[in-house]
């Protein structure tokens, strides 16, 4: 968070996501959807996010 918001501070478009209860890495369980289903929401939303940022005109 700490870093978005200096990110954020210095004029760089930042963001950031705060999934609750989750641990560091949680993300790459992604596929155990019935013990983490925080994990896909995560990709997904990085994928979005990735597409979003580099989609040309």
């Amino acid at each position: 968070m700490a870093y978005a918001q200096a990110l954020a501070q210095a004029g760089v478009s930042a963001s950031a996501v705060v999934y609750p209860g989750q641990t560091h890495g949680f993300m790459q369980f992604f596929k155990d959807k019935a013990n983490n289903p925080a994990g896909e929401a995560a990709v997904d939303a990085g994928i979005a996010f990735l597409k979003s940022a580099f989609r040309t005109a």
